[in-house]
C-alpha cells in the first residue's frame, strides 16, 4: 500500500490539507500498440499520458512521405525494481526517435498533443506541445511533491553516461478568469541527478489571487531542464506523487512595474532584466499556451539567452522570493 505524505508541516503556519493526485503512487498501469512497422508496445500509468504514441504515429507518418526509418521506441515504463514505495514506478527515457531526433520523455496527468511536423522543421518543444484536462481540485494547490531518481544520458562530446542533463517538474494552476481558461500560477522544479529516490517540490506562484482554481496540471519531462540540452538515454523514475493544499496562504499581487525594466522588446538572442530593487527576484517566461519555456533569478541586472525559442509572442511574470508579483507583461520574439 502506497504511502502518503505529510508535507511541508515545519513550514506552514496554518492548516494544509496533504493529497494524493490520482494513481500517484504509478501503481496502476494500461497498455497499447502504436504503429504497424514496426509495431510498438506502449505502456502508461492508469490517469497519466505521455506522448511516445503520438512521436511514434507521427514519425511513421512522416516515414511514409520520406520512405526511410524505423527506429522508433516507447519512452514510458512501468519500473518494478527501482521504486520509491509499493511496486511500481514510471521509468521515463531521452531518446532518439528516428528522423524526429533526440526527444524527452514525457509523463503528465494530462493529455498531451504535439505537432511532431513543426519539430521536425525546427520549431521548438514548447511550441509544439497542447495539454488539455489534468486533475480537477477544489482549492489552490501551493506545492507538488514527487519522489524522483535521475541519471542523466550520453554526453554528446565523451559519449559517456552522465552528461550535463536535468530532468524538470513543471505545474500549471487553472481556473475560470473573466470566464476564460486562464493560467492562474505556475510552478517549476529543475531535476538533478541522484541516484537514490530524492523527493522534489514545485511551489506554485499565483499570478491571480482571486479567480477560483478547478486544475492542476503535473509534467515530468527526462531532459532539457533548467540551461540544459536533453541527451541520449537520460532516464528519470517518478513515483509519490502529491499535493498540498494552503487556500489561506497564496502569495499576493503587488504589482510594482516601475522597479523592473525588461528589453529589448520585440527581442532577438537576448532579454535584459533592469533590477532596479537589487532583490532576488524571479523572471519566468511563457508560450502562448501557458508553458514555462525560461527562467532566471537574480538579485541584480542581467541577461538571457533565448535564442533556443521560436519566434513569436510570449508572456512574462516577475516575481519576488516570497512569491509575490511584482510585474508581468506580454514580450515579441522577432527572428
Amino acid at each position: 500500500m502506497k504511502k502518503i505524505y505529510t508535507l511541508l508541516l515545519a513550514m506552514t503556519a496554518g492548516l494544509a490539507a496533504n493529497a494524493q493526485i490520482a494513481n500517484g503512487g504509478m501503481e496502476t498501469w494500461r497498455s497499447s500498440t502504436v504503429g504497424t512497422s514496426p509495431v510498438v508496445s506502449l505502456h502508461a500509468p492508469t490517469s497519466w499520458y505521455g506522448f511516445d504514441s503520438i512521436i511514434i504515429a507521427d514519425a511513421e507518418a512522416f516515414r511514409a512521405l520520406v520512405g526511410t526509418g524505423t527506429n522508433l521506441h516507447a519512452q514510458v515504463y512501468q519500473e518494478s525494481t527501482r521504486v520509491n514505495s509499493g511496486s511500481a514506478s514510471a521509468k521515463i527515457i531521452t531518446l532518439k526517435q528516428d528522423t524526429v531526433g533526440i526527444i524527452p520523455g514525457f509523463l503528465s496527468n494530462a493529455k498531451i498533443s504535439i505537432d511532431v511536423f513543426s519539430i521536425i522543421g525546427g520549431g521548438s518543444f514548447a511550441n509544439a506541445i497542447t495539454y488539455y484536462g489534468g486533475t480537477k481540485v477544489t482549492g489552490r494547490v501551493d506545492t507538488v511533491t514527487a519522489w524522483v531518481a535521475y541519471f542523466p544520458g550520453i554526453d554528446s562530446a565523451t559519449h559517456a553516461m552522465g552528461g550535463a542533463d536535468t530532468g524538470i517538474l513543471t505545474v500549471t494552476a487553472r481556473g475560470k478568469a473573466h470566464g476564460v481558461d486562464t493560467v492562474l500560477g505556475t510552478g517549476r522544479c529543475v531535476i538533478k541527478p541522484t541516484s537514490t529516490f530524492t523527493q522534489i517540490r514545485a511551489a506554485i506562484i499565483y499570478t491571480d489571487t482571486v479567480s477560483v482554481t478547478d486544475t492542476i496540471r503535473v509534467t515530468f519531462s527526462s531532459g532539457g531542464g533548467g540551461a540544459s540540452q536533453p541527451l541520449d538515454s537520460s532516464t528519470l523514475y517518478v513515483d509519490d506523487v502529491s499535493f498540498v493544499y494552503k487556500p489561506n496562504a497564496v502569495p499576493t499581487v503587488t504589482l510594482n512595474p516601475d522597479a523592473v525594466n525588461i528589453y529589448p522588446n520585440p527581442a532577438n538572442n537576448f532579454i535584459n532584466i533592469e533590477n532596479k530593487l537589487n532583490a532576488n527576484l524571479s523572471f519566468n517566461l511563457y508560450s502562448i499556451n501557458g508553458q514555462l519555456v525560461a527562467s532566471k533569478s537574480t538579485t541584480g541586472n542581467t541577461s538571457m539567452d533565448i535564442s533556443m525559442l521560436s519566434a513569436g509572442m510570449y508572456f512574462f511574470a516577475v516575481n519576488d522570493d516570497q512569491g509575490n508579483a511584482i510585474k508581468q507583461g506580454k514580450i515579441n520574439i522577432a527572428r
